[in-house]
């Protein structure tokens, strides 16, 4: 677990699994999903520390672009005492907020 800021009142630690049949349709969802903020950490699995709102936007955007049943998406917000139990085995899991710098 690496680098950033602690996890604010206005952000969230996020996971997103997702299992989509249709290659086009999961080529969307992971341009959502790194639009988003996310990171991979396995194929069909991301992660990322992020706002609150923009958790809440990009559920939205899953609801109404994702709504197709085949579709399957698990999106599971973590909280402090939840992360500090995480176990990871060969696989970096940054649970701190990036820090950005505009330029």
């Amino acid at each position: 677990m690496t680098g950033g800021e602690e996890i604010s009142m206005d952000t969230r630690f996020v996971i997103v699994c997702y299992d989509i049949p249709d290659t086009k349709v999961r080529n969307q969802l992971v341009q959502l999903l790194f639009a988003t903020g996310l990171s991979r950490i396995q194929y069909s699995v991301f992660s990322g520390v992020i706002p609150v709102a923009r958790i809440r936007r990009m559920l939205s955007r899953m609801h109404v672009e994702f709504s197709n049943p085949e579709n399957k998406i698990l999106v599971t917000e973590l909280c402090q005492s939840c992360i500090s139990h995480l176990s990871c085995l060969n696989v970096d899991i940054n649970t701190r907020a990036r820090t950005f710098i505009v330029v």
